[in-house]
């Protein structure tokens, strides 16, 4: 019996799998797609500074979908390094850090 990880996993691939399809035929790789869900997240911290908070949440949601996508389109085209993998996640923890530091900013001004 699968697991809820897996069926919730097998899911999202299907509906993100055609994406990924396109991004392949546009021969965009994956680190391209790493390093614009870096600017997405750029975004979402700078609408926190900006006080827009719910539409912060869903562009953090979407760079969110960027991290999905590099993974899925490494696997679909073959691309799966060591050094995409060590930028994925190094770039995922920079993410994460600009935004709930523009979080602690806009408290605590």
């Amino acid at each position: 019996m699968p697991s809820l990880r897996d069926r919730a996993g097998q899911r999202l691939e299907a509906l993100l799998g055609p994406i990924v399809l396109v991004l392949t035929r546009f021969e965009i790789s994956p680190n391209q797609v790493t390093i614009a869900g870096l600017f997405v997240n750029l975004a979402a911290a700078w609408l926190v500074i900006r006080g827009d908070f719910f539409l912060a949440g869903a562009v953090y949601l979407l760079g969110g979908g960027f991290d999905l996508l590099d993974g899925m389109l490494a696997r679909a085209s073959n691309r799966v390094t060591a050094a995409g993998a060590y930028l994925d996640s190094t770039l995922d923890r920079v993410s994460e850090g600009v935004v709930f530091a523009a979080i602690a900013y806009a408290f605590a001004s």
